[in-house]
């Protein structure tokens, strides 16, 4: 069985990691070192979080590797957005160009940029970016 173990002030680093932060998969980390130290098992922490012991043994793997830092998702993962290469000032200009028509500034994008994305893809993007379609 594996077990993590925790210093006073790592546990209170962890505690106050998962009370505060704004990161909803640092704070489940957190959580799951916490109960760790506590005395539960990997097969309870499997049950608890709905997900399987390699996920526990990377999340153990973590801390022990980086500490706060290894609890943190890393830059690369996840989905890529599409329409990343496209800087927000043009896809802005496209838009008050094209205000009625979004496959217009989607043909532009993919002409200029050679980016190919669905109208929802752009519409989402526009979302984000705060840009009122």
């Amino acid at each position: 069985m594996r077990f993590i173990t925790l210093s006073p002030a790592e546990e209170q680093q962890l505690t106050a990691l998962h009370t505060s932060s704004a990161n909803a998969v640092e704070r489940r980390r957190s959580q799951c070192l916490l109960l760790s130290a506590r005395g539960h098992t990997i097969t309870q922490l499997t049950a608890i979080f709905a997900v399987c012991r390699l996920t526990i043994r990377h999340w153990f793997d973590g801390w022990e590797s980086g500490q706060l830092a290894g609890l943190r998702h890393r830059p690369g993962q996840g989905r890529k957005r599409k329409l990343a290469a496209v800087p927000r000032a043009e896809l802005e200009a496209l838009v008050r160009e094209h205000p009625q028509n979004l496959k217009a500034v989607l043909a532009e994008v993919e002409t200029t940029h050679a980016v190919q994305c669905s109208k929802g893809a752009l519409c989402r993007q526009l979302k984000n970016l705060g840009v009122a379609v």
